[in-house]
């Protein structure tokens, strides 16, 4: 069970928090009232002074909303019954801070395309080329270190391929254009965004499949 402690019925000075003696006495003592708390948890009302009183917390449930876009706002208590009962409104986040949020999801998303990787066909093969942050740039390097009428034996997911000059060009060309398409991807989602303002149009503007969404 949780408690509030509250003052005149009308503010709540401490809680909802569980039975916790001392945590309590140290609240009453700062208010210089002269009460001891017993380490017994009550289950009940308990009076402390003609303005001082602990009420039992019932039915602290809050509603579904959605975190993104709305956010509680409350508690807003009523004492009846020698309890404490509250109640929330959901209402509309600050639509700044919703953009905001937004721009992170976008952000994520696009790293996670980014990451996906792509595919080119190099030999009449179609071979997925690595955009992972932690292998896309090994296959540069040794591209680098190459000579026009080198070759060399790269492994793709589907297999070893013969590579020539030419090929690891293609191969690199077709990440980094890919990678880039990414975040043109959200500069312009980013724009998008910049275009809202209202919560609807905010919701309208898609930015991950149904199914995938980071969370913030």
């Amino acid at each position: 069970m949780v408690y509030v402690l509250v003052e005149n019925k009308t503010t709540v000075i401490l809680g909802p928090i569980e039975w916790r003696q001392r945590f309590i006495q140290s609240e009453l003592d700062n208010l210089d009232i002269d009460f001891t708390i017993s380490p017994s948890e009550p289950n009940s009302y308990l009076k402390i002074d003609d303005n001082i009183e602990i009420y039992p917390v019932h039915n602290y449930v809050t509603p579904d909303h959605d975190a993104l876009y709305q956010q509680l706002a409350g508690p807003f208590w009523s004492f009846e019954d020698l309890k404490a009962t509250p109640s929330f409104e959901v209402i509309d986040r600050n639509i700044d801070h919703v953009r905001g949020d937004l721009r992170g999801i976008v952000a994520a998303e696009r790293y996670r395309r980014e990451s996906l990787g792509t595919k080119v066909t190099i030999q009449g093969q179609e071979v997925t080329v690595d955009t992972s942050r932690q292998n896309r740039n090994t296959l540069p390097q040794a591209f680098l270190l190459m000579s026009e009428t080198d070759t060399l034996n790269w492994k793709f997911p589907e297999g070893f391929v013969n590579l020539t000059y030419a090929d690891i060009e293609a191969v690199v060309r077709t990440g980094a254009l890919y990678i880039q398409e990414q975040f043109n991807w959200e500069v312009a989602k980013n724009a998008e965004l910049d275009t809202c303002v209202t919560k609807e149009q905010l919701q309208s503007v898609e930015i991950v499949p149904p199914v995938y969404r980071p969370g913030i």
